[in-house]
């Protein structure tokens, strides 16, 4: 890497280790909800939760503890380097403040007392979540798209307008 072109870019290692970390934190949270609202056996006193219930939010607590550890691997270089190139700023943007706001939901999931206030930060917690793959996705996409794209005012694209006036 040079101190001229600073690349933003994750590396392979970085990739495979923050994906998989998000499908885990996802997927263990997709899975309490499922069998939250629509998992539950008949007991005898009428519906009960399915014993995989809590292990799938012990497993979702161990992944949010590690996705937070991927997250911050991300806040010395690639997040100060995508902000000064100007890329992806609104995506990395969105993203960072969906992260944001799924930390502080669950950590008001954990340790807000309110009966009042739990179903909010519950529901809110959970669309959030859902919702994470897709940020995810669409800042990915969007990278991948400006990779295959030269800026509009390179010397890669000046050449190409060059050559398509044919002189």
């Amino acid at each position: 890497m040079t101190s001229h072109s600073p690349k933003v870019a994750l590396g392979p290692r970085q990739k495979r280790s923050l994906y998989s970390v998000t499908a885990l934190l996802w997927l263990s949270g997709a899975g309490w909800v499922w069998l939250r609202y629509f998992g539950q056996v008949q007991g005898a006193f009428g519906p009960e939760p399915r014993p995989l219930q809590a292990t799938m939010l012990k497993l979702h607590g161990a992944a949010a503890m590690l996705f937070l550890v991927a997250l911050g691997a991300l806040l010395p270089q690639h997040v100060p380097l995508g902000w000064k190139t100007r890329r992806q700023r609104p995506s990395g943007a969105s993203l960072l403040g969906i992260c944001a706001l799924l930390t502080l939901t669950a950590w008001g999931l954990y340790y807000a007392g309110s009966d009042e206030l739990r179903p909010y930060i519950s529901w809110t917690h959970t669309a959030l979540g859902l919702a994470l793959p897709g940020a995810v996705a669409l800042h990915v996409w969007l990278a991948a798209r400006r990779r295959r794209t030269p800026p509009p005012f390179s010397a890669s694209a000046a050449a190409a307008r060059h050559r398509s006036r044919g002189t």
